[in-house]
């Protein structure tokens, strides 16, 4: 009862210390169980949405397709979540051009879900991180073709993720003029019909892996970062 919980000569501050000190006792296994259970919702909100590829993951996935023509071959592809995908580029424009797209074949921008829209955003911003870091860039280029009147080849909705330099153009809008020139040549080289005698011709596939390894590599790191932060928010 209360008498004994104070005691005979306990006064009034001292009653309420011990019964804040039983109080915060007898719940600190339910304390214990909100920690692990908000642990556990951290990792599931960060780890099952996203998923980094793996060496071993991707050669048993065929689910990336680009246009319904186009197969990308998991060796290329470097991230995934259940909605999108992000993989290296075989005619770059400049060195670390890659693409993000919506896993679902869909053509124009408005077209998307807004699931798919805000998935997509947030992959090539992570993958934008990514890409910035590997190639010691101070600033990037984001762009969508969306329409034919715009320069899209493959209709498949993508972002163009370009790390940018100082004066890798003469002019800073040259990027857009190649852009356009690239959408073509992907497609063709992707189809296996490049054309000899182009300005950029195809790289091989050793490079290409090489460069989706080194990008899962940052991209694993990105993802840490993510939940370290979350976690010390939290």
């Amino acid at each position: 009862n209360s008498s004994q919980l104070m005691g005979s000569s306990s006064t009034p501050h001292a009653a309420a210390g011990r019964f804040l000190y039983l109080l915060l006792g007898t719940s600190s296994s339910k304390n214990n169980t909100h920690s692990l259970f908000s642990s556990s919702s951290r990792y599931h909100r960060y780890r099952n949405p996203r998923r980094v590829m793996s060496t071993s993951s991707s050669k048993e996935s065929n689910q990336f397709q680009f246009s319904s023509k186009i197969r990308i071959p998991p060796s290329h592809v470097f991230y995934e979540t259940p909605l999108s995908f992000a993989f290296v580029n075989i005619k770059p424009v400049v060195p670390g051009h890659v693409l993000v797209v919506p896993k679902r074949i869909v053509e124009k921008f408005e077209e998307m879900t807004t699931e798919e829209i805000t998935d997509v955003m947030s992959t090539s911003q992570r993958v934008s991180k990514a890409v910035k870091k590997i190639h010691s860039a101070n600033s990037m280029t984001l762009t969508v073709q969306d329409g034919e009147d715009a320069g899209q080849t493959v209709f498949h909705v993508h972002v163009h993720v370009m790390p940018r330099k100082p004066n890798d153009f003469a002019r800073n809008d040259d990027v857009y003029e190649k852009l356009e020139k690239c959408e073509e040549e992907e497609r063709k080289a992707r189809m296996d019909f490049a054309e000899d005698g182009e300005e950029r011709t195809p790289r091989g596939e050793e490079e290409m892996e090489k460069e989706a390894t080194e990008l899962r590599r940052a991209m694993t790191m990105e993802e840490s970062y993510s939940v370290s932060d979350e976690e010390i928010d939290n």
